[in-house]
């Protein structure tokens, strides 16, 4: 069991293989909070609490609908329903653990990351005939590339990692899914050049300087491992990947290989920690040795750049 708190938000999960028996610990847990904020003269909004109830969908099959079971919790007096989907810190969390909440959107109020790139790029549009050619990469990067990567180190797939057997297909996000992205960020660096249809995707890449959607998951994902490794936090993340390090050896002589992350799970394959671990066991030892994080960053994006393919 643990809360994640940010700012004057919180988060409590816990989990449980009877269903009945986890909705018994939610309620404990969300009734020492309450009262923990009693205490200390703060309010509780029951009216925006949510409840998700995660798993994957055989699991849910098996433990909750076929037996009907229905989840509920109740926050200061009033009853809270279960939902499908909620938005934690801008990236929609569904309760089968994929990202096609994220990608395609919940609702009207909540489109999806293709449909809000596709708006971006409809705007960048209207905005290109007045906007200076060497401004117009900055525009881009701030309106569309932003929110790309935003959160993607969380929710990309990477294939094709040097030096790994070929995986089987990822259910929390599909080769098609990065593909649709790829197109949409191929038409913001069409506009770039005003370059039309017939260019290929490396040649917009190239002319750009830029990283496919795909390669720019990977870069971004190393880069957050190389953070994690130098400043040894969250502690958590970083006992994940490199806690079995003998301290009591110059970790600057080692290899940098962290623990070797595995899952049964293909869903699981699909996680930071697994994606992070082979990627940074693929790096080249002169990569892993370097400290400084600008020299790291432009070394690692070559790489990147030689190693792993533009599209999954």
């Amino acid at each position: 069991d643990q809360i994640v708190v940010y700012a004057d938000d919180n988060t409590p999960t816990t989990s449980d293989e009877d269903p009945t028996v986890l909705q018994t610990k939610i309620q404990l847990m969300s009734d020492k909070v309450t009262n923990w904020f009693s205490r200390n003269d703060m309010l509780v909004s029951a009216e925006k609490t949510k409840l998700l109830f995660i798993g994957t969908q055989r699991n849910r099959l098996l433990k909750m609908e076929s037996s009907a079971f229905v989840p509920e919790l109740n926050v200061c007096e009033k009853r809270v329903e279960v939902t499908h989907c909620e938005k934690l810190l801008g990236l929609l969390i569904n309760d089968t653990m994929t990202w096609k909440s994220h990608l395609y959107g919940d609702d009207e109020e909540e489109p999806g990351l293709l449909r809000t790139l596709s708006k971006r790029v409809g705007m960048l549009k209207l905005l290109r005939k007045h906007i200076p050619p060497g401004k117009y990469k900055q525009i881009m990067a701030g309106l569309f590339t932003s929110k790309l990567i935003y959160g993607i180190c969380v929710w990309t797939g990477v294939w094709g990692i040097p030096g790994l057997a070929a995986e089987e297909s990822r259910t929390s996000i599909t080769k098609k899914d990065m593909n649709r992205l790829q197109v949409l960020q191929n038409k913001a660096m069409r506009l770039v050049n005003y370059e039309d249809r017939s260019i290929p995707t490396v040649q917009l890449l190239s002319s750009t300087s830029s990283l496919s959607v795909h390669q720019l998951g990977a870069y971004l994902t190393l880069s957050q491992v190389f953070k994690i490794r130098e400043s040894k936090l969250p502690e958590y993340h970083y006992e994940r990947l490199f806690g079995n390090c003998d301290q009591s050896v110059n970790i600057r002589s080692l290899d940098f290989n962290q623990k070797n992350v595995n899952f049964d799970l293909t869903l699981s394959r699909g996680s930071f920690f697994y994606q992070g671990s082979k990627l940074w066991t693929a790096l080249p030892r002169e990569l892993k040795m370097i400290t400084k994080p600008a020299v790291f960053k432009k070394k690692c994006k070559e790489w990147v750049r030689m190693n792993i393919r533009i599209r999954p």
